[in-house]
């Protein structure tokens, strides 16, 4: 109950604090950039619960669209390697579906150990080490797949997380503006 009086007076401040943007009274008022921008402005004003759920249903897409950027970058860091393109790709959907695997994994132990008191302390063992094995797994799937030393490839892997992590949100900001827009 608490929590959906927080979202309403949320939702009531958002709602207060777009009513003068929407006017958007600094642009140009007939070009279709500024309606599309009011428009979006407006609905998100009315029912801002709407465009949560929006950018909620579009992250899997765009963590779909993120891979080939970080496929290229494995590609130049790889150049050498004689594989395609799209080999890296698959190695990154094998990524990621390992990750949503133990992802998966991770939450239902967390609600077995809010479900059952005697389970708290090892399912949260259980999330500890799912956490430090997921990159420890993509380390040693990169040394599999790639062949190279211990030591290239955990620079290349460090190099990788940093431009995974810049490509993803590059692709949510982008998407998170196109859902905005056109919700």
């Amino acid at each position: 109950m608490r929590r959906e009086l927080e979202a309403a007076a949320g939702e009531e401040e958002l709602s207060e604090a777009l009513d003068g943007s929407c006017e958007l009274s600094d642009f140009p008022q007939d070009t279709l950039t500024t309606a599309v921008i009011r428009n979006a402005c407006m609905k998100l004003r009315d029912n801002p619960e709407q465009l949560t759920q929006a950018m909620q249903d579009s992250i899997p897409v765009m963590m779909v669209i993120g891979i080939p950027l970080v496929a290229l970058l494995m590609l130049l860091f790889y150049a050498s390697s004689g594989r395609y393109f799209v080999e890296h790709i698959i190695f990154l959907f094998h990524a990621h579906a390992f990750y949503f695997l133990i992802g998966i994994a991770m939450s239902l132990s967390s609600l077995l150990g809010q479900r059952y008191a005697f389970l708290f302390t090892p399912m949260d063992w259980f999330r500890i080490i799912g956490g430090f094995y997921v990159p420890l797994y993509i380390f040693l799937a990169m040394l599999n797949v790639y062949g190279e030393s211990k030591g290239k490839t955990l620079v290349k892997a460090f190099f990788l997380m940093i431009g995974y992590g810049i490509s993803i949100g590059i692709v949510m900001a982008f998407g998170f503006l196109f859902t905005a827009l056109t919700f």
